[in-house]
């Protein structure tokens, strides 16, 4: 266990260390004050309270209106990048030298006979 006051690793069964106890008597609590003390559960899941408001109706259309905009506009884009792609591969191709036929891709010229 760890003391409540400071975190120190303490002996199971007590909630202070004999450093805090020491100083919790020099300044002595009226006992009828109510102490509240934390109990430990490994298991226990804490839950956040949300804060933050649900979107209104009308704030969620403009929100799903901004996103199709941003969407549409990358899609228009990625359609203009493969277009131009597209046609400057082509351009190439065009003005590769003449395809060279099957089976003629070698020169016999010069070949010594023998």
């Amino acid at each position: 266990m760890n003391c409540l006051k400071c975190g120190r690793e303490i002996a199971l069964g007590q909630a202070f260390c004999k450093d805090c106890l020491a100083d919790m008597e020099t300044a002595p609590v009226d006992p009828a004050t109510p102490v509240v003390l934390p109990t430990h559960t490994p298991n226990t899941v804490v839950k956040r309270s949300s804060t933050r408001k649900a979107p209104k109706p009308e704030e969620q259309v403009l929100r799903l209106r901004k996103l199709l905009w941003a969407v549409s506009l990358l899609l228009a884009a990625v359609s203009v990048a493969f277009a131009i792609t597209t046609w400057v591969l082509l351009q190439r191709l065009e003005r590769a030298p003449e395809a060279v036929q099957p089976g003629q891709n070698y020169s016999t010229a010069g070949d010594p006979v023998g």
